[in-house]
Formats: structure tokens, C-alpha cells, sequence
């Protein structure tokens, strides 16, 4: 695992992440990943609850060392469990999930996030984790839930208020490389992706798609512009 700073600051300047389980139609997860990376994927989290623990941890040791010359934050989502034995940076709870035990599964140097799909979740899990993943925005495995394009203008106010500590955010669920430019005008400049990648013919080319449409956005908002190490 990477030294806390490093970590914290490929998170500042992450703005595309994919999230995939094991087993994505488009092929060998390794494969899919590696081209999602080189296409511009800066964050993968593995999200797959039809593993068992030890073959989760020798996957994601699998894609650490096939991610080992990039900068891309490695994740798993889960519970505190999830992430022990793993070489994961970081754990991704789901909104009800308890920080304690993850932060003490974590260590001193992971990261932690959490889901909202609701403004009053958003403002209950900003104060005990790293970033958020806001949605789901159009679909997702949180079906009924989720405030779509609105919930995303919420949360470009209020996670950028957060406690006067803003917290990095990803706009997520359904989203593609069609329909990210209405996303992004909604306010969202981090983006999560799913099969839009992993069921994709070319996985690294729609992921250089959205990367490039998301950093756009960045260098057009007077409140971002460039990337920078936070």
C-alpha cells in the first residue's frame, strides 16, 4: 500500500473511476482494467459479492501488480472485512456501512468511501469518509433510490461545503460516454463508470472518451481548472 499523502493526493486529482466485478462481458478483468487505465481510469474499485474472501484478495493482488506502474488508486467495496489481507488503498462502504472497524481494517494509510443516494445520507457520511459516490443518477444496483440529475447539483453545493472541508465526489450510475456531458453540466467533475467500460467491444477506447469529455470540464471550471496533487 502507498504512503497516506501519495494516496490523498491521486485521489485530489482522480476524476474517473470504474467500478467492475470479476467477471466483466467484455473479458479478463486484468485485461479490461489495464485497458480502462491506459484509456485515462484513474480509481478502479472491485465490487463483486459472489467471491469468496481469499479469492477476492488474490485478485486484487492480481490487479495491484498489474497496475504497479500506474498511478491509478486500487478499491474494493465492502465491509471492514472486505479489505483485511488485501493489497486494496482503498475500502468503498456502502451509506449504512460502519467507519470505525473500516478505519481500523484500512490502517493508517487507506482510504475510505462512501455511497449517498439521498441529500440526507450526503450529509450523514461526508463527515467520516474520504469521497463520495453520489447516485445512482439514472440506474444502478440501488434500484428506487437515487435523485438523479438533481441529486448531483445538490451535492455540487453541498460537498463543496462540507464542514468547510470540501470532499471529492463521483457522480454515478448509468452514466456513459453519451450521456456524461449532461452530468457534467449538472456540476459533477468526477465521474464513476461501470458497464459503459467493462461490457464495452473496446474498453480502453470508451474510457479515454469519458476522460477526455470529464477533463474538459475540469479546465473549463473557474473553480477547478487544472488537476492538481491536493
Amino acid at each position: 500500500m502507498t504512503a497516506l499523502l501519495g494516496l490523498t493526493a491521486r485521489l485530489q486529482m482522480a476524476t474517473l473511476c470504474l467500478v467492475t466485478d470479476l467477471h466483466p462481458a467484455a473479458g479478463d478483468v486484468l485485461d479490461v482494467v489495464v485497458a480502462a487505465v491506459a484509456g485515462g481510469v484513474d480509481m478502479v474499485q472491485i465490487r463483486d459479492s459472489g467471491v469468496g474472501h481469499e479469492a477476492l484478495v488474490e485478485a486484487v493482488a492480481g490487479i495491484a501488480d498489474a497496475l504497479a506502474g500506474s498511478q491509478a488508486l486500487l478499491g474494493v467495496h465492502g465491509e471492514a472485512g472486505t479489505v483485511s489481507g488485501s493489497r486494496a488503498d482503498v475500502l468503498h462502504l456502502s451509506a449504512d456501512g460502519y467507519a470505525g472497524p473500516a478505519r481500523t481494517a484500512l490502517g493508517p494509510h487507506g482510504l475510505l468511501g462512501r455511497s449517498a443516494h439521498d441529500p440526507a445520507q450526503l450529509a450523514r457520511v461526508t463527515s467520516d469518509c474520504d469521497y463520495v459516490f453520489i447516485g445512482p443518477v439514472w440506474s444502478g444496483p440501488v434500484r428506487g433510490r437515487g435523485g438523479g440529475l438533481e441529486m448531483v447539483r445538490r451535492a455540487s453545493v453541498d460537498c463543496r461545503d462540507a464542514d468547510d472541508r470540501p470532499i471529492p465526489w463521483f457522480a454515478a450510475g448509468g452514466i456513459t460516454a453519451r450521456n456524461v456531458g449532461q452530468v457534467l453540466e449538472a456540476g459533477a467533475r468526477r465521474i464513476a463508470v461501470g458497464r459503459a467500460v467493462t461490457a464495452a467491444s473496446d474498453p480502453g477506447e470508451v474510457s479515454r472518451q469519458i476522460a477526455r469529455t470529464v477533463g474538459r470540464a475540469w479546465l473549463d471550471d473557474p473553480l477547478k481548472g487544472p488537476v492538481q496533487p491536493g
